[in-house]
């Protein structure tokens, strides 16, 4: 508040307020527009709402498996199992954890025990974002740079009179 104008005859209340950002967490460039919206919303609420940003980071790993890595299954947990083939297996175990915690926001699970509903820790509702960053090395990041980098080589063979590297299929 700024001095001397507050409870003043004929002058309006003067506030000043400091307003930090949210999140410090942006996707990458790499990432497409639908998948980094959700990413961060997720990243924005994740101190107000953990259950909500676990919720969503949920979202974007299903956005990810089904349009980038060509998911097949009826549920989440098969669509992981299906892209074992194009992730690490310590990466697949991350993405059962995330869809777990992301279960927990998006249901109302009960402890058996005290029938309260579990909710979702900020700690954790940070790791499904920590695993969507990983996500995003292996599916967006690292290919769009090998991309770049075999270009620019492939540009300084031809140059050079040398037959370019094929990229292979699918690149």
């Amino acid at each position: 508040m700024q001095a001397g104008t507050r409870n003043m005859p004929g002058k309006s209340p003067s506030w000043t307020r400091r307003v930090y950002p949210r999140s410090n967490r942006t996707p990458p460039p790499e990432v497409p527009i639908d998948i980094a919206t959700d990413y961060t919303e997720a990243a924005t609420i994740l101190d107000d709402s953990p259950r909500a940003s676990a919720a969503l980071s949920r979202r974007a790993l299903q956005l990810v498996l089904r349009d980038h890595l060509g998911a097949k299954g009826n549920n989440l947990e098969k669509e992981i199992d299906s892209v074992s083939a194009h992730v690490g297996p310590s990466l697949i175990i991350s993405m059962h954890a995330l869809r777990k915690i992301g279960n927990f926001g998006a249901h109302p699970n009960k402890d058996k025990l005290t029938l309260e509903l579990i909710p979702v820790e900020a700690g954790e509702a940070e790791w499904s974002l920590d695993v969507l960053d990983e996500l995003f090395q292996t599916v967006f990041i690292a290919p769009a740079r090998s991309a770049d980098r075999l270009a620019a080589l492939n540009y300084k063979l031809t140059s050079a009179g040398y037959d370019p590297i094929d990229p292979g299929p699918g690149d």
